[in-house]
């Protein structure tokens, strides 16, 4: 009885997120902004990088050029989608602050996320590990779209309320892995 509970509990959880999945795949070339979260601000540093930065987030990270951003509130929570492209690369930061029930840490992340996306677009992970930050562990990938000829940087963490999903899309054949890099490496959670 107590077996069949948590396994409905965990089937709850990982259906939660892919929900946050569905999301993150319908926005992920918006490029309209909708409204922009409050306290977002546009700063350049140094070349043409342009920081966001969002105290609600807690998050700042640079974009190669000026970003647009969208804010939605869903079910799952609120949600800011921030989007960017430079030449045949899209740069993308999704973060939603999660309702209260949602589970946090590197499995929910790995399982509901990463899973997810990969599958819904027929996708294979060329390499995948783990990373810290604020001592929550989450994960960053390489995904494989041969159909579209894509190749993805992924990174997904959970930290306290809050699910940052970061992804360059690619073409893989022209990968500007100089900006790739500088993009997922600048991710920083700043609470």
């Amino acid at each position: 009885m107590k077996l069949q509970k948590e396994k409905q509990s965990l089937v709850k959880k990982i259906n939660f997120f892919l929900l946050f999945i569905c999301v993150f795949t319908t926005t992920i070339f918006t490029t309209k902004a909708n409204q922009p979260f409050p306290n977002s601000s546009l700063s350049t540093k140094g070349g043409d990088w342009v920081k966001y930065f969002s105290k609600p987030g807690y998050i700042e990270i640079y974009f190669p050029v000026k970003y647009e951003n969208s804010f939605q509130e869903t079910t799952e929570g609120k949600v800011t989608t921030v989007t960017a492209k430079n030449g045949g690369a899209d740069f993308l930061l999704i973060w939603t602050i999660l309702k209260d029930n949602a589970p946090t840490g590197y499995e929910a992340s790995n399982t509901a996320a990463l899973t997810k996306f990969k599958d819904s677009y027929k996708g294979e992970i060329k390499e995948q590990e783990k990373f810290k930050q604020k001592k929550s562990e989450g994960i960053e990938a390489i995904i494989l779209i041969p159909a579209q000829n894509l190749t993805v940087n992924y990174k997904v963490i959970i930290v306290k309320n809050i699910l940052y999903q970061i992804a360059v899309f690619s073409p893989t054949a022209n990968i500007n892995k100089k900006d790739v890099n500088k993009f997922m490496k600048s991710f920083e959670i700043t609470d």
